[in-house]
């Protein structure tokens, strides 16, 4: 499983995944004519709420940093909401 995000317009989706990279939080980049359009994370696997939550900030400071302007936290509180809402309660 995976999904796959359009990179933001003037944005190369390529320089996203790099950038992640370099922060140790591996996606991939689009193959054939998506490459440098959209980028890929996976969630396949455990991945565990801080797994999640650390991608999604460290996606909204690479953004950031190549120029997008991103309200820091609005990601973070947006997953939170959701993970909330979705918690199994015993």
């Amino acid at each position: 499983m995976l999904t796959a995000v359009e990179a933001p317009a003037g944005i190369d989706g390529q320089k996203v995944v790099a950038r992640l990279r370099e922060r140790g939080i591996w996606i991939a980049g689009g193959q054939a004519q998506a490459k440098g359009r959209i980028f890929r994370i996976a969630h396949m696997g455990y991945i565990d709420e801080t797994d999640l939550l650390g991608t999604i900030g460290a996606l909204e400071q690479v953004l950031s940093e190549l120029g997008y302007p991103v309200t820091p936290g609005v990601g973070l509180k947006a997953a939170r909401e959701i993970l909330a809402k979705e918690a199994v309660t015993p």
